[in-house]
């Protein structure tokens, strides 16, 4: 694990946020913290739940235990990795794992 330094975990992070933000919702969900709060990826220790849009088995993710660490910042990159490939995997993240068009992820999901 000696690779995930601090900008690797924000990269793969903020991936996994874009993401989220590409998702399309009304204004009005946008515009608090509250009304965004289902709309984005809440971690857990080693677990991490994406948006309540995507269907389960895509939604929860939990992190293989030979691969938990005492960091969590190790243990969200780990499972933000794993959210990139599971999104790419369903063809809602291109093959530079950013978002698709909202008209597109739409289409997808």
């Amino acid at each position: 694990h000696e690779c995930f330094n601090l900008p690797f975990h924000f990269h793969l992070c903020l991936k996994v946020n874009r993401y989220c933000s590409c998702i399309p919702m009304d204004l009005h969900a946008r515009s608090s913290r509250f009304t965004m709060k289902p709309y984005l990826p809440v971690y857990q220790n080693t677990n991490l739940l994406l948006p309540s849009h995507l269907p389960s088995k895509i939604r929860y993710i939990k992190l293989p235990e030979k691969f938990w660490t005492n960091s969590k910042k190790k243990n969200e990159s780990l499972l933000a990795l794993i959210a990139c490939v599971r999104l790419h995997k369903h063809s809602v993240l291109n093959e530079r794992l950013l978002p698709l068009k909202r008209g597109d992820i739409q289409q997808k999901l």
